[in-house]
């Protein structure tokens, strides 16, 4: 299975609740000027993206 497709079947609600408990939900704002196609590409980012690891106040710095 391609990256990102194991979830889409999650839910705006879902990603709303991993937002608020890290304190990120400013990453929607605008979500609902996007079309459908790129809310799931959003949503997909959120769910890829390992909040915890990036909260961890341990790391000093990521390099990508």
């Amino acid at each position: 299975m391609l990256k990102g497709y194991e979830n889409m079947e999650r839910t705006l609600e879902e990603a709303k609740s991993i937002l608020k408990k890290y304190n990120q939900e400013h990453i929607l704002n605008g979500y609902d000027n996007l079309d459908e196609n790129k809310k799931q590409v959003l949503l997909n980012q959120i769910f890829d993206t390992d909040f915890e690891f990036l909260n961890d106040p341990g790391i000093t710095q990521i390099v990508v």
